[in-house]
């Protein structure tokens, strides 16, 4: 099978990585807007020995991309690789399309276990075995998943890493201001997202919210008071922890 990866960000990147492994890919061709990283590509066209095309490139840049490109075989595969991203806006260009959605945070030279990263197809009729054989080379965990469930996927991937890193980022400011090493929270990290993959989270949670311990928390808040955005934070995920496990 012949690839081609448009793209050299941390997906395309990633992407190139794992496939030049696999003794399935015969060879890939990569394609970037940057003349500096990988070959750049120029008239767009995509040459007829291609299988299939990786669109690795962000959301807001898929139709556009996909409007441009021009493809010598209508046998070619198209596929973007975005959670939020419905695979219609490559049915408006192709005649076989798809979507490769690997369930992961992704970064330039970070390690990727990537046989046990779930991905999340869909495409037309006549692309959908070709796109999941494809995601079986490198993964354990490959899915169909259509567009509208796809999306809700994203949003839960949104809420429980990007949301969870950005309270982490807070959580480092306030502590560093307060001269405490945001590293002696390491272990207890672990263990959360440790149990997060064992057991259900609504088994798991724990703390003065949970407890509804409003002395604990009455303390927290006041240390709070010159921090208003993560006490606006705080309290508002304090309410909804007590609503959740004592509803009237």
């Amino acid at each position: 099978m012949i690839l081609a990866i448009v793209g050299s960000g941390n997906v395309g990147t990633a992407l190139f990585d794992v496939f030049s492994t696999v003794a399935e890919i015969n060879s890939i061709f990569w394609y970037s807007r940057n003349p500096n990283e990988v070959q750049l590509l120029l008239d767009h066209h995509i040459p007829a020995e291609v299988d299939l095309v990786f669109l690795a490139v962000p959301d807001g840049e898929i139709d556009h991309l996909a409007g441009k490109l021009l493809l010598q075989s209508e046998a070619t595969i198209v596929v973007h690789l975005s959670g939020a991203t419905s695979s219609s806006v490559l049915a408006k260009y192709f005649h076989n399309f798809g979507v490769f959605y690997p369930v992961q945070t992704i970064r330039k030279g970070a390690t990727l276990n990537w046989i046990e990263i779930p991905i999340c197809i869909h495409g037309n009729e006549e692309s959908l075995e070709k796109i999941y054989k494809l995601a079986t080379t490198i993964s354990n965990n490959a899915r169909f998943v259509g567009d509208d469930a796809r999306l809700n996927l994203h949003l839960g991937a949104v809420m429980v890493n990007n949301f969870t890193n950005h309270l982490a980022v807070l959580t480092k400011d306030f502590l560093e201001n307060k001269n405490v090493e945001f590293a002696l929270l390491n272990a207890i990290i672990k263990e959360s997202a440790l149990k997060l993959t064992q057991e259900s989270p609504d088994f798991t949670q724990t703390g003065p919210a949970k407890r509804k311990d409003y002395a604990t928390i009455s303390r927290h808040e006041a240390l709070l008071n010159n921090d208003v955005e993560l006490l606006k934070l705080y309290s508002v995920i304090t309410e909804s922890i007590i609503n959740y496990y004592h509803k009237k």
